[in-house]
């Protein structure tokens, strides 16, 4: 399955989830912290690219508002 589009939220923290699937991301507005299970932390603010890969595991932390264009790649389950 393959789908993209645009989303945008108000500030938010979403405890850490496991991604059942690939996302790109395009930030157009705002910046995000995502914190994966070892505890490593990275911020991507306004104009970054940046990929999510299946089965990665991390939380979500938005200061502000966020807004984005996504592409998700779900792998077939076999």
């Amino acid at each position: 399955m393959f789908i993209c589009g645009t989303w945008d939220s108000t500030p938010y923290h979403r405890t850490a989830t496991r991604y059942r699937h690939h996302e790109l991301m395009h930030l157009l507005d705002g910046s995000v912290t995502f914190e994966d299970e070892a505890g490593a932390s990275r911020t991507f603010r306004k104009g970054d690219i940046f990929l999510l890969e299946h089965a990665a595991q991390c939380s979500w932390d938005s200061q502000e508002h966020v807004k984005k264009v996504y592409a998700i790649w779900r792998p077939a389950v076999a």
